[in-house]
């Protein structure tokens, strides 16, 4: 039983922190990245521009490059992580693709199974 308990305690706590990308949202015109197949769409369903990119098998490392999003054109796309602070660093690559800068996270922290990434301002 203690087993149960803790799994449905580690869900509680993805669904508190990543809640706004589950909630209320619906799948976005790509479902899973192609350059990051670990990684799956969904979108608010009022909010056209922000995306929100689900992490779901294994932390990505230092970068995470993506297929599927599209910055705007004027460069005012913006990259920041539930549960961690301030915006990410991200830049496009020669074949079209974002690469984002991933923050280091400590073993201590509680971030530790299944990250959202909101991407505002993509197409």
């Amino acid at each position: 039983m203690p087993v149960f308990q803790h799994l449905l305690s580690e869900m509680g706590m993805y669904l508190d922190r990543n809640g706004e990308a589950i909630y209320g949202s619906v799948t976005w015109t790509t479902q899973n990245d192609t350059a990051s197949p670990n990684v799956w769409y969904t979108r608010n369903k009022t909010e056209t521009t922000t995306v929100y990119a689900c992490i779901t098998d294994h932390w990505p490392g230092t970068t995470l490059e993506l297929a599927a999003p599209k910055p705007m054109s004027d460069y005012s796309t913006t990259v920041t992580m539930f549960g961690y602070p301030g915006l990410l660093k991200w830049q496009m690559l020669p074949n079209g693709n974002m690469s984002i800068e991933m923050p280091v996270l400590f073993p201590d922290t509680k971030l530790k199974h299944g990250w959202v990434l909101k991407l505002t301002n993509v197409k």
